[in-house]
């Protein structure tokens, strides 16, 4: 059996990075864990960053076109907590 999904909504956004300071890209908020730890109303960790669409990345039929990665810094994003 072949299977085909297609989006109904807007689905091509990515992460809005500043390259001059991205560590602040990602606010990460430690929280506690709950009875159910994978539950998504009450995740040990949340993770909040800005996201923009990207008008340029488009479907080409009907999949995702591959868009040319940038360049990644080599900084850790994430805080260290204990």
């Amino acid at each position: 059996m072949d299977w085909q999904i297609e989006p109904t909504t807007p689905w091509n956004y990515g992460l809005v990075v500043d390259p001059a300071n991205p560590e602040a890209t990602i606010t990460v908020t430690p929280q506690k864990v709950g009875r159910v730890p994978f539950d998504t109303a009450a995740a040990p960790v949340v993770l909040q960053g800005q996201g923009q669409a990207d008008p340029v990345w488009k479907l080409v039929t009907t999949k995702p076109a591959r868009r040319r990665a940038a360049p990644r810094p080599r900084t850790n994003l994430l805080p260290k907590w204990s």
